[in-house]
This record gives structure tokens, sequence and C-alpha cells, in this order.
């Protein structure tokens, strides 16, 4: 049944983003952004500009193709995807989860509809979860529906039975 309807339809962006983490300067050299993102623990790093707007994204993978002898020298703009994927707060959350699924992506940055600045990060994760939870409150619906039905059925067969029993006694 759930397959029938497009789950996070009525949902947005802005209900499931979280704060960013790692907005970084593009001047950064690979040795630190490997130590932030290491206390961070995240997968991506998003490389703004001094008023926050996005000017790329250099995901961890991408720090570990360079030698260690290299990683103080080699700057973030040098290695960052210029024009990255990312959602706007007021994007259908059905539309964020498959931009991140059809393009491989675990996250992604969320702008601001005004000014374009990077004001959090949406996680495929946390876009499954919510997914499953809409699917379990679907269910739980569709089974509380079964239930006053199967309810009124027997409620009407009872009736059934009775005017059969009150027309064979008159």
């Amino acid at each position: 049944m759930e397959y029938q309807r497009v789950i996070l339809s009525d949902l947005y962006v802005k209900d499931v983003m979280k704060n960013p983490m790692n907005k970084l300067s593009k001047n950064l050299s690979i040795e630190e952004a490997l130590q932030i993102l290491n206390r961070n623990n995240s997968r991506m790093i998003m490389v703004v500009n001094e008023n926050d707007k996005l000017e790329g994204v250099v995901y961890r993978y991408k720090l570990f193709e360079f030698p260690e002898e290299y990683r103080k020298s080699i700057k973030l703009e040098n290695i960052m995807i210029k024009d990255p994927f990312f959602a706007y707060t007021s994007d259908y959350l059905h539309h964020a989860l498959l931009r991140l699924s059809s393009n491989d992506l675990q996250e992604m940055p969320v702008l601001s509809n005004e000014d374009h600045k990077v004001i959090g990060i949406v996680t495929i994760a946390d876009l499954v979860k919510l997914y499953d939870n809409q699917v379990e409150k679907i269910m739980k619906s569709r089974d509380q529906n079964s239930l006053d039905i199967d309810v009124n059925n027997s409620r009407i067969e009872k009736n059934k039975d009775r005017d059969i029993t009150d027309k064979k006694t008159n």
C-alpha cells in the first residue's frame, strides 16, 4: 500500500535537516580538514566563502587519495567539487531522497531559499529513518481501519442474524 503513495511528499527538507558541522574555508589544507572530519565523524566538508555561500564540497574518501607528504600543501579549493548537489529548505523530502539516492550520495548541503547560504545538512540515513516511520504510521492506520471495518462487519452480521431471527419468530 505504501508504494501507491509518495510517502515523503508532504514533508520538507527543513523538517529533517541537521546543523552543518563542517563548513570550512577553501584555504584549509587536506591535513587540517581530515583532523576536523575525524573529530566530527563526518563524510563531507562543505566549502563556503566568508558569507557562508556554498563554493563546493569535498567527500572524506577524496582526502585519502593523496599521500601524507602532500596533505599539508594541498588546499581544499584544489580538490573540491565546484558544482555539488544540494537541497533548499523548501524542497520536498521525496525529491531530496531521489537526488541523494540517484547520485549515490550519503549527505548533501541544505541552502536557505532567501540568501542561498549553507544552513544545514540532510543525510540519506535520516530520510530513510523518517520514511520508515511514515510507513509505520500508514500501516498502523491501515490496521486500525481494518479493525474498524471488521468490528463494523461483525455488527452488521449480528444485526442480520437478529433480523432473521426476529422475522422467523414473527
